[in-house]
C-alpha cells in the first residue's frame, strides 16, 4: 500500500475550524429571539440555507480529509465543495457587513464608540474577512479547474 500525503492546505483547516464555530454560534448568538427587524430576513437565511450548508461543508472537509485518493493522497477539495464554500462565503459575509453598517450608525448615546468599536472589530469583523477570504481562495479554485479543462484557452464564439 502506497503511503499516503496529504493536500489539505492551512486554509481548509482554517476553514473547518470557521465550519465548527459558525455551526454552534448560529444556535447561541443569530438564532435568539431579540433581533433588529431585519435581522429576521438573516434568521430566515441562516435556517433556509446557512444552517444545512455549514453541516454539509462540516461532513465534507472532515470526510474528504481522510479519505485516499486513486493516487494516495489525501484531502484536498471537490469542485462541489467549493462552489458551496463559494456561494456560503458570499452570502456570510454580505449579512455580516449589513450588521457591521448597521452597528456603526447606532446612536451615540446609547452605544459609546468603544462598545461599537468591540463589537465590529471582535465580534463582527472575523465573520466578515473569513468568509470573504474563503469566497476568494473558493473563486481562485475553481478557476484553476475551469482554467484546466480547456487548457488555459478561452473559445471565442
Amino acid at each position: 500500500m502506497a503511503a499516503t500525503t496529504t493536500t489539505r492546505n492551512w486554509r481548509d483547516y482554517l476553514y473547518l475550524a470557521f465550519f465548527s464555530i459558525s455551526f454552534i454560534s448560529m444556535f447561541l448568538v443569530d438564532l435568539v429571539e431579540f433581533q433588529p427587524t431585519f435581522f429576521r430576513l438573516f434568521t430566515t437565511l441562516e435556517l433556509v440555507y446557512q444552517l444545512p450548508a455549514a453541516f454539509w461543508i462540516l461532513r465534507r472537509f472532515s470526510r474528504d480529509g481522510r479519505r485516499p485518493t486513486a493516487t494516495g493522497k489525501t484531502g484536498g477539495t471537490t469542485p462541489a465543495l467549493e462552489l458551496m464554500c463559494l456561494v456560503y462565503g458570499v452570502q456570510c459575509a454580505l449579512t455580516t457587513l449589513t450588521c457591521i453598517y448597521d452597528c456603526w450608525h447606532w446612536e451615540g448615546e446609547l452605544y459609546t464608540w468603544d462598545v461599537k468599536k468591540q463589537l465590529i472589530f471582535n465580534l463582527y469583523m472575523p465573520w466578515f474577512i473569513i468568509p470573504l477570504g474563503m469566497s476568494l481562495d473558493m473563486y481562485t479554485r475553481l478557476l484553476g479547474r475551469l482554467n484546466g479543462q480547456d487548457g488555459g484557452r478561452s473559445k471565442v464564439q
